[in-house]
Parts: structure tokens; sequence; C-alpha cells
């Protein structure tokens, strides 16, 4: 995988990641409020986007 290929990858990861927590934050489903424990998920959440783990 080339650099460009990698940021792409990263860039799209984020914008999922920021697309569903929006969603989330619009049904009502979480606060706009971050702590730490929501800043591990979303971290979480795009490495995951990223690198899924075996048997996605």
């Amino acid at each position: 995988m080339t650099e460009h290929q990698f940021t792409n990858k990263l860039v799209d990861a984020l914008r999922e990641v920021a697309a569903a927590l929006e969603r989330a934050v619009e049904a009502g489903e979480r606060s706009r409020q971050i702590d730490a424990d929501d800043l591990i998920e979303t971290l979480l959440s795009v490495a995951d986007r990223l690198d899924p783990p075996a048997g996605w």
C-alpha cells in the first residue's frame, strides 16, 4: 500500500466514524460532551476500520 493509499484509507475511516457519531448525537443516543471513555471508543472505531479484527 502506498502512502497515498494509506492516507485515503485513514481519511475515509475518520469520516465514517465522524458520521456515525454525528448520527448517534442527532438520534439522542450520545451526548455532545466527550469524556476519556468516548475518546477511547472513537479511536478504537477508527483502528477497527483500518485493521478489522479477525472475523469481521
